[in-house]
């Protein structure tokens, strides 16, 4: 296994446009483990969407994204809880967001998701989940479909009267 710091120059490339969101460290072994760590001083409440920057701890989070080099991808995100500082807010203490990686919640990237998703749509749940696993992306069946159903559907093109 070999691990890479902020200060050893990296051999690998890793496009992460994330803001507020520092990488601490690499692991390259069968997957690549990337951890990171979220660097805003403020949090929006998702409730009342209140400023804040106390903190009231921490936590990690372990989501998959979709693989590099053939090799799976894993994130280790160390995420803070912060006080609401509204007293009348019914959401004491909230969890700072990531929209632009994951949902609230999720086990898997957006991109993942969405990939999972187009198999789905292209070949459907066992057939995805196994093109999905020749492709090195994980998703079972089940999966697959549950992403399906949630997903809004396609709007149909506008009609056109000859």
């Amino acid at each position: 296994m070999q691990t890479f710091s902020r200060d050893q120059p990296n051999p690998m490339i890793i496009f992460l446009d994330l803001p507020d969101v520092q990488i601490e460290g690499i692991d390259v072994a069968e997957e690549i483990t990337l951890t990171l760590r979220t660097t805003s001083p403020m949090a929006s409440c998702p409730l009342c969407g209140t400023q804040s920057s106390q903190i009231q701890s921490r936590y990690t989070r372990i989501l998959r994204d979709l693989p590099s080099g053939g090799r799976p991808i894993r994130l280790i995100l160390h995420v803070r809880r912060f006080f609401c500082k509204k007293h009348t807010c019914t959401q004491k203490i909230f969890a700072e967001r990531l929209p632009m990686l994951c949902r609230p919640h999720a086990q898997r990237t957006k991109q993942l998701q969405e990939a999972l998703r187009h198999l789905g749509l292209t070949s459907g749940g066992q057939s995805g989940a196994d093109l999905g696993s020749e492709l090195g992306i994980s998703g079972s069946r089940d999966t697959i479909l549950r992403l399906l159903r949630q997903s809004e559907p396609p709007v149909p093109p506008e009609p056109h009267v000859i």
